[in-house]
């Protein structure tokens, strides 16, 4: 059993990149999970459903949201001249 003394102890931000590193490598495999369930004709369908929501996500980021309004919506332009009248 080795005994860290204070000099041998690693620093917050090194672990931090040394966790950051594990994940990096991981990343392939994460990939590969997601592809493996969505081409896995056995599994859930709300799960390959899910997992091809993520890498669609990821490759394209996500959709705008469409909001449904009954009245269209006002855009008023106001012009420079006219922004002293607005800030009294």
């Amino acid at each position: 059993m080795k005994i860290l003394i204070a000099e041998d102890k690693p620093t917050p931000q090194t672990q931090e990149r040394e966790v950051k590193d594990m994940l990096i490598e991981a990343v392939p495999m994460a990939v590969q999970a997601l592809i493996d369930i969505i081409a896995d004709s056995e599994a859930a369908p709300n799960l390959r459903i899910k997992c091809a929501e993520t890498v669609l996500e990821r490759v394209y980021g996500k959709s705008g949201q469409l909001l449904e309004t009954s009245t269209p919506p006002q855009i008023e332009v106001v012009m420079a001249k006219n922004l002293k009248n607005l800030a009294k």
